[in-house]
């Protein structure tokens, strides 16, 4: 159940996103981003957890990683689970995780 009060008034959920569509209420925003706006939702969605994955941020050189996740992100209608697994599977990410293994490799090795 919403809040429909704060302070004694009631709350106005309604507004209107730039195209000029009226929403009211998280429910129809989350229907509208849905419906009309997948690719975006799921773009915003990878870009984070691709930076948070590689640990940097991102540039328009990681946008044909990218555009290649979002593609298979499609493929699997718009699953979170296939998001995670293109992200882990990208070319990049593999690199950065074995560079990572490498300069551990590097880092604990003694000499004599």
């Amino acid at each position: 159940m919403t809040q429909q009060m704060a302070k004694g008034r009631p709350i106005d959920t309604q507004s209107q996103l730039p195209d000029g569509t009226d929403v009211k209420g998280v429910d129809e925003i989350k229907a509208y981003l849905l419906e009309k706006k997948p690719d975006v939702f799921a773009m915003s969605l990878i870009k984070h957890l691709y930076s948070y994955a590689l640990g940097r941020d991102i540039s328009f050189t990681d946008d044909p990683a990218l555009y290649d996740i979002l593609e298979q992100v499609k493929n699997k209608q718009y699953g979170l689970k296939s998001v995670i697994k293109a992200i882990a599977t990208s070319p990049d990410f593999v690199k950065s995780t074995t560079m990572m293994a490498t300069n551990d490799t590097k880092e604990g090795e003694t000499s004599d």
